[in-house]
């Protein structure tokens, strides 16, 4: 449990201990009443006005955050990486002579490119930060469009008025943004324009000849890069949450976002990698799954061995709150799925075969079909094999 409590006040020379503050308020403030409101918005705190204290239950946290972004289709990610901050005491409340804060110890959950992989792109948010900034103290947008102006910058127009609540970012339509180089609100584009290509396009690019049609058997390869290129399209990518403060009359801007999600396939294995930046600060959060083996057809289930962040290993719970979010945000891919029962990623890419004229009838003459997960010197990919042609 997380106590605050007051213990002096002043007001010009004249100067309160708590108990006499607490009686004063006693009079005025009815705690069970501002306890009631604050439940019905979803958080959960106890409140003794006597004694000028304020109690909230660490387990309660997760929950909350949860409940106050109940619309928000990324509440589940939020959740998970707020509930392992404080279930491994990576928070602590602090206080001083004047303030009363928070430090947050991320060490522990630190991205290591020598652990993990380079991130495979990089874009520049710190230019996003700036130029949100530059705004603020222009007096060009109020503090409370932060967020929304920062997601704008990053995303763009049409990405972030795709969202159910687009009408919150009607106002950037009336906004003078010429300052920071954009001159028409409605068709930037953000920060993280790359090309996009669909699961069946790798496959339909590796269609095969007319000669290929009298081989017994043939090979199709998903390499790393094509499956990074559709993960990053996922809309995951950009993601953010970002803040405003004012410090001697000039405002700073605060933030996070998911820089990555990648994918690193080595033999009969699979990697999936989420970097969330925090003000310029990488954790990592990867979920290391295994075939086992278990590969016929068309489909194959690589079983969820461990996912940590840094070097803090997840619980079963939390485990399937991180699937839960994957799979909300693969859910326009049919081609790959996370099972949140079995603790599984799966792929099956018998819909992209079946859709091609061409494809289906190898498929239909092949007598065997598999699926492998195989690492060379040209990098890690899904090998999907069809023998027995002839």
């Amino acid at each position: 449990i997380i106590y605050f409590q007051i213990n002096n006040a002043s007001m010009g020379k004249i100067n309160a201990s708590r108990n006499t503050l607490g009686s004063l308020a006693k009079m005025f403030i009815k705690d069970k009443q501002i306890q009631k409101d604050l439940e019905a918005k979803g958080i959960k705190i106890e409140i003794n006005v006597k004694q000028l204290k304020i109690s909230l239950n660490k387990s309660d946290v997760p929950q909350m955050i949860s409940d106050m972004m109940k619309d928000d289709p990324n509440k589940d990610l939020y959740s998970a990486l707020v509930e392992i901050v404080f279930d491994n005491d990576l928070i602590k409340v602090i206080a001083t002579n004047h303030e009363l804060g928070a430090d947050a110890y991320l060490a522990k959950l630190a991205y290591d490119s020598t652990k993990f992989y380079d991130i495979p792109y990089n874009f520049n948010y710190e230019d996003v930060k700036l130029k949100t900034e530059q705004l603020l103290n222009q007096k060009i947008i109020d503090y409370k469009n932060c967020g929304l102006v920062f997601d704008y910058l990053v995303r763009g127009y049409d990405k972030v008025t795709k969202k159910d609540e687009k009408h919150k970012y009607d106002f950037i339509k009336e906004l003078n943004l010429t300052s920071i180089g954009i001159y028409s609100n409605t068709t930037y584009k953000g920060i993280l324009e790359i090309p996009k290509k669909s699961m069946t396009e790798v496959i339909m690019e590796q269609s095969p000849s007319l000669s290929d049609l009298f081989n017994d058997s043939l090979d199709f390869k998903i390499y790393d890069s094509d499956l990074n290129n559709i993960l990053f399209n996922t809309g995951v990518i950009g993601i953010s949450y970002a803040f405003a403060s004012k410090e001697n009359d000039k405002y700073f801007v605060s933030y996070l976002y998911v820089e990555s999600l990648y994918s690193k396939i080595t033999n009969d294995k699979l990697e999936i990698v989420i970097t969330i930046n925090v003000n310029g600060y990488s954790i990592a959060l990867k979920c290391s799954a295994s075939t086992n083996g278990k590969n016929d057809g068309l489909t194959i289930s690589a079983n969820v061995t461990s996912v940590n962040m840094g070097s803090i290993y997840l619980n079963d719970d939390e485990i399937s709150a991180i699937l839960t979010y994957l799979n909300t945000a693969l859910a326009d891919e049919e081609w790959i799925a996370c099972d949140v029962n079995t603790k599984s990623i799966n792929f099956n890419f018998t819909k992209i075969f079946t859709s091609s004229n061409t494809l289906n009838e190898i498929v239909k003459r092949a007598s065997k079909t598999n699926c492998s997960l195989i690492k060379d010197s040209n990098g890690g990919y899904i090998k999907l094999s069809l023998s027995g042609l002839l």
